[in-house]
């Protein structure tokens, strides 16, 4: 089935996946029909790359509903900065259509993150639910899962989470300081949901690595239903790409390569080196699935929510 398809945020600015999520979409098959920018000087723009990189032609608007009132469209896809996320998902939402979210679902300004998580989740989970009982699907592109089929092919997967006890991820945003671990906590978060399923973060601990807060560390326990995991996450800030990634699983390590030339992805230990899908297009063609095999309840990214505010509270 092709879907029509309207993307929220099309250019590359602050997380830059607009037009990478773009090109998923059109790559699976699906029409992008329109794009939502700033400005008109914006969203031209962003059409001119589109049309240039990956031979995209959508019309352009400035205003969300515009687009959703004069056409028909299937999913919004939102990658525009993460504290207008709520904003959009309410309006793709009323309009009838599945939301697809750059991480995180969605998260206030840095400076108005309110105490209690729950001024962080409330409005989602009945955003949610209302969407569930509409038979509409919400996701969040979280690629790092679907790299756990080439670790398996590289490392011993442990049969269970019991036998999982430690996880470490590496991760080199562009930011510093708490965007810094906004931006990654949620690879981290998915991550721990895939591997433990649902659970809590108990003893924490912050060390920056310097005054300018460019580096992090972050150490706790994930207590699931299995027993407590021990987590670590180390962010090294970057503007240079590729940037370095990684992360282990019982101390057994694993980078992401990405040849930039023409941009293909590895998943490597030491010298063993596996090629792997883009996970974003795996990520886009899981939420299609979802869509089309209609499953899923929203549930992991409550939970998400959740924990990025315990870790992005961190001091």
């Amino acid at each position: 089935m092709v879907h029509r398809i309207a993307i929220v945020g099309a250019r590359r600015v602050r997380q830059g996946t607009g037009p990478y999520l773009a090109a998923a979409f059109a790559r699976l098959g699906h029409d992008v029909c329109g794009i939502v920018g700033t400005s008109r000087a914006s969203v031209a723009q962003a059409q001119r790359r589109l049309r240039k990189d990956y031979h995209i032609r959508a019309a352009g608007y400035t205003d969300l509903a515009e687009l959703l009132g004069e056409q028909n469209v299937d999913v919004v896809v939102i990658a525009s900065p993460h504290e207008t996320h709520l904003r959009y998902l309410r309006r793709g939402l009323a309009a009838g259509c599945h939301v697809f979210c750059e991480k995180p679902l969605w998260f206030p300004p840095l400076s108005e993150m309110p105490a209690d998580a729950a001024g962080v989740t409330r409005e989602a989970a009945h955003l949610l639910e209302s969407a569930a009982a509409a038979k509409l699907h919400v996701g969040v592109n979280l690629q790092w899962p679907f790299t756990l089929a080439c670790y398996r092919r590289l490392h011993p997967l442990p049969e269970n989470a019991a036998r999982i006890t430690s996880f470490d991820m590496r991760l080199s945003p562009a930011s510093r300081g708490k965007t810094m671990i906004l931006d990654s906590a949620p690879h981290l978060i998915s991550m721990l949901q895939a591997l433990l399923g649902t659970g809590e973060i108990e003893s924490m601990e912050l060390r920056w690595g310097d005054d300018a807060h460019s580096r992090a560390e972050a150490a706790f326990g994930y207590r699931h239903q299995a027993g407590t995991t021990r987590v670590r996450l180390s962010l090294v800030q970057s503007t240079r790409q590729p940037r370095a990634a990684g992360y282990a699983i019982n101390g057994n390590a694993v980078e992401r390569r990405v040849a930039m030339k023409n941009y293909v992805l590895s998943l490597a230990a030491g010298d063993r080196q596996i090629t792997m899908q883009d996970p974003l297009i795996q990520s886009a063609r899981h939420f299609i699935g979802q869509i089309e095999g209609d499953v899923g309840d929203g549930a992991d990214l409550v939970h998400g929510l959740r924990l990025l505010h315990r870790l992005v509270g961190l001091d």
